[in-house]
């Protein structure tokens, strides 16, 4: 009975311990996700920035091509990629018709969400 009590600790242990290590793996990857989203919208925060303060869309068209790959790439790799969509789609919309009041909103945006991305990476 000692035998198989022990084998059954064992077998539990084993079972534990590929359940953590499951926990850790999804944690891991969400934080990595977080991580990789905070960086996108900053490279977006950061040229909205400049547009706001007066830089010309032509001076920044190379940028911007940049930061839209990066969105995407982040929405590729994200569980989450839907979130993304609209960033992509009204940092395109800003392509063709920026306003102040456009980028003052979607600066706003970016901002909000990187910070719920910040807070929810702390937690996670």
């Amino acid at each position: 009975e000692t035998i198989n009590a022990l084998n059954l600790n064992q077998q539990r242990l084993t079972q534990g311990q590929a359940q953590r290590d499951q926990e850790h793996n999804e944690y891991t990857n969400a934080l990595a996700e977080h991580q990789q989203g905070i960086k996108a919208l900053d490279g977006a925060i950061q040229l909205l920035t400049h547009l706001q303060s007066g830089t010309s869309f032509v001076q920044l068209k190379k940028r911007f091509e940049r930061v839209t790959a990066e969105l995407l790439e982040t929405q590729k790799a994200s569980r989450n990629g839907h979130l993304y969509s609209p960033l992509i789609q009204a940092l395109a919309d800003l392509a063709s018709k920026a306003t102040p009041e456009m980028i003052a909103k979607i600066l706003k945006l970016f901002n909000e969400l990187r910070t719920a991305f910040a807070r929810d990476s702390q937690v996670a």
